[in-house]
């Protein structure tokens, strides 16, 4: 096992004002919006075309694998939009920094593992709301088999992930 930040940042998102927020335009993903494993935007919060570009830099993109850096630490998700959405402040993205080393989906499933939030909730701070900075995250050690391996994991778990959401849209 080797610390995340050996392999990958976490990126922090932006800190929208609350007069920022309107009832259409682009998409912002919350906290809550990140959770067993996914990020969910069935009630979300939007900002106008003028700030989403002031914000551009935090424009999130499928496959992107975020994480709750407030409240319910360590909760990891993985974007799987179709709309363009924008990252919100104490949520975190991973960026690969070792691209020869790490499967973004393979870190994805292993930040998934209940070991691994219950050491980042051992790290939080604060008293009123625990946090995480993503200095802390990076501490956090996950396992790091052959490249060709992690992708074999992250694909086996992948079909899975996508089995179950199929499912989960024919019950509904």
């Amino acid at each position: 096992e080797i610390p995340v930040g050996s392999i990958a940042q976490v990126k922090s998102g932006f800190s929208f004002k609350s007069q920022d927020w309107t009832e259409s335009g682009v998409a912002v993903v919350r906290i809550g919006d990140v959770h067993d494993g996914i990020v969910d935007l069935s009630d979300p919060v939007y900002v106008d075309d003028g700030v989403a570009a002031r914000a551009s830099q935090y424009r999130l993109a499928t496959g992107d694998v975020l994480i709750t850096m407030s409240g319910r630490i360590g909760d990891v998700g993985r974007v799987r939009l179709s709309e363009p959405a924008l990252l919100n402040q104490r949520v975190g993205k991973f960026v690969v920094t070792e691209t020869g080393k790490v499967d973004l989906g393979f870190l994805f499933f292993s930040m998934l593992d209940p070991a691994r939030k219950k050491t980042m909730q051992s790290y939080a701070y604060g008293v009123a709301q625990p946090n995480i900075s993503p200095d802390l995250i990076h501490k956090v050690r996950v396992p790091l088999p052959p490249l060709a391996a992690q992708r074999k994991i992250a694909t086996v778990l992948g079909a899975y992930d996508e089995s179950i959401e199929n499912n989960l849209r024919r019950i509904e």
